[in-house]
């Protein structure tokens, strides 16, 4: 998985901006050519674990707005899930 990450440009998904999501965008945004939008129900800490680089964004989004979360998904190559675990309905297919 690292080996992919390192040699090839991705958009991103983090779903969540808790505790560990900001090292982890830290450690992504390593890669200048990766789009990351960081996503959570607080823009404010969206944000704030996107910081101000060119290649990161943070978003406003609720996980439970099912038909929303279905096509942010399909936008990205890699989703990160740091929401909590029972804010997902169903599993997108």
């Amino acid at each position: 998985m690292l080996t992919v990450l390192f040699n090839s440009n991705k958009k991103i998904l983090v779903l969540g901006a808790g505790f560990v999501a900001k090292p982890c965008v830290k450690y992504l945004r390593r890669v200048p050519t990766h789009l990351i939008t960081v996503a959570d129900v607080s823009l404010e800490r969206a944000q704030k674990v996107a910081g101000k680089k060119s290649n990161t964004q943070g978003i406003i989004f609720d996980v439970t707005r099912q038909d929303l979360l279905e096509e942010l998904i399909r936008d990205h190559d890699i989703v990160i899930w740091y929401a909590a675990w029972n804010a997902i309905l169903t599993v997108p297919s």
